[in-house]
């Protein structure tokens, strides 16, 4: 059966079917583009192979794309790229906590903050041994260390550090993808490569990509105006970036738009283009609905997003109290929220009209520390956490109860309810209705230079195109 597409999608598939060039496919929110490319994949010969983020994504497009063609994640690419090395090599997600525990000791108070570091060395292809670059990424992502003692000692310990994590017999994720680049190790090749999301690429994974296709051709579809992770290592400019390198090659690169969305009705996409002028919609989209200033009413599937956690973690509260299911995206922000409890007691009987005084010192130490440094932004997200356990606190009488409802709330695998969600976890999702807390956070004040001012738009615009039909302000429009 012949699909006849817009003739952006058009223009699209007769390059794939018949052209020879790279490809980069510039793609708005909602404008088809798993549709477009598993279309375009069946006419494309060779050797092919989709390279998805994550597991999920991986194993829903195997369902769609052609026989011919591969669904992987880089961390499956990479491991079997060590495996050819290291057949019988074990996966440990805690490897470098581990090393650095090893050669620091258990003393050492800032393991968690040396992880982060060398996490952030591996994905950025940063040299081991330049102090300056090193200093670069920590000022960037807020790496602050337990005194200047620990963080000589942190620094002296790096390259240490890089070759401990260099030992095949046991990698972690990170290790998944930087050793077969790091190594030069052989990675499966592919005649055609397609990925998604390339906004998202830090340098590792674009140098990955590119052993993988090794003199193959390149698909690359992603949104600038959607790079909203450069807060964990992910490139702003990580689209112009691997273009540069593609149209170096004998094969030249060649753009292509979509820039017709069939997610957003007319009204949303007005607010998306308060942000960016270059998003449209179908001339039969339905009008939808933006309203501002509305009463706080989710209905069960309804999506409530927030640029910080507490708001979400308090209305979520209230709707459970309300008999109203409902679940916070994140298990990791209730791992951390888990985390932090830990820090101020062991003691898990301990009453909560004990523990919160705790808690309070303990971040209002931590806070000063980083206003001292000039740090307003982890100020904010002390604060933020400090909120949330506050608010976890309702109906427990002991810290064991502010865990239990920790554990409670954080639902990734919840089907039913009312979805609460921030903005970064919400990225690739869409909803009928969209709820957002706390517009006037958005975009953040602290937003001072002009990449945390991108960010800061990237993150309005993705906010908005959730919405399938209507989109509520509980208070004062975003922006």
């Amino acid at each position: 059966m012949t699909i006849k597409g817009t003739k952006e999608q058009e223009e699209i598939w007769k390059e794939m079917t018949y052209g020879n060039s790279h490809m980069m496919i510039y793609a708005g929110a909602g404008t088809g583009k798993t549709f477009t490319i598993v279309q375009g994949a069946d006419s494309v010969v060779g050797r092919k192979c989709f390279l998805a983020f994550n597991k999920s994504i991986a194993t829903e497009l195997a369902n769609q794309l052609p026989d011919d063609c591969e669904a992987k994640t880089f961390h499956s690419l990479g491991l079997a790229a060590i495996k050819t090395q290291r057949r019988n090599c074990k996966i440990d997600n805690k490897k470098t906590y581990k090393i650095v525990e090893n050669l620091l000791g258990k003393k050492f108070k800032s393991k968690t903050q040396l992880v982060k570091l060398v996490s952030l060395i591996k994905s950025s292809m940063t040299d081991w041994n330049d102090r300056e670059s090193i200093q670069a990424i920590m000022d960037e992502y807020n790496i602050e260390f337990d005194g200047v003692l620990e963080m000589n000692n942190a620094l002296k310990y790096l390259p240490t550090i890089k070759n401990n994590c260099m030992d095949l017999s046991v990698v972690d994720f990170d290790d998944m993808i930087w050793l077969p680049v790091e190594m030069d190790l052989n990675v499966k090749h592919y005649d055609v490569v397609f990925v998604d999301e390339a906004q998202d690429f830090n340098e590792v994974q674009r140098r990955l990509i590119l052993k993988t296709c090794n003199g193959g051709r390149m698909i690359v579809v992603g949104d600038p105006k959607q790079a909203i992770y450069g807060f964990r290592g992910a490139d702003s400019a990580s689209m112009k970036l691997f273009e540069e390198t593609l149209s170096q090659s004998s094969r030249g690169v060649k753009e292509f738009t979509l820039s017709i969305t069939w997610r957003c009705p007319k009204k949303v996409v007005a607010e998306a283009n308060r942000f960016f002028s270059d998003y449209t919609c179908r001339d039969d989209a339905e009008d939808g609905v933006v309203n501002v200033n509305v009463p706080f009413s989710p209905k069960v599937g309804d999506m409530v997003l927030c640029r910080t956690n507490a708001p979400l973690i308090q209305n979520c509260f209230q709707l459970i109290a309300e008999g109203i299911p409902a679940y916070v995206l994140g298990r990791d922000i209730g791992y951390s929220l888990q985390l932090l409890v830990g820090k101020v007691t062991k003691n898990n009987d301990m009453l909560v009209s004990d523990f919160l005084p705790l808690l309070n010192k303990h971040i209002e130490y931590q806070m000063d520390v980083f206003r001292k440094a000039d740090k307003e932004r982890l100020v904010q997200s002390l604060d933020d956490k400090r909120q949330c356990i506050t608010y976890l606190t309702r109906n427990a009488n002991t810290v064991q109860g502010i865990l239990d409802n920790i554990k409670a709330i954080f639902g990734d695998g919840k089907k039913r309810g009312v979805i609460f969600s921030t903005i970064h976890k919400a990225k690739g999702l869409e909803k009928d209705n969209i709820w957002i807390l706390e517009p006037q956070l958005m975009p953040h004040p602290m937003a001072k230079s002009d990449a945390d001012k991108e960010q800061e738009r990237n993150l309005c615009y993705v906010a908005i195109t959730r919405a399938k039909k209507t989109l509520n302000y509980v208070g004062e429009r975003i922006g």
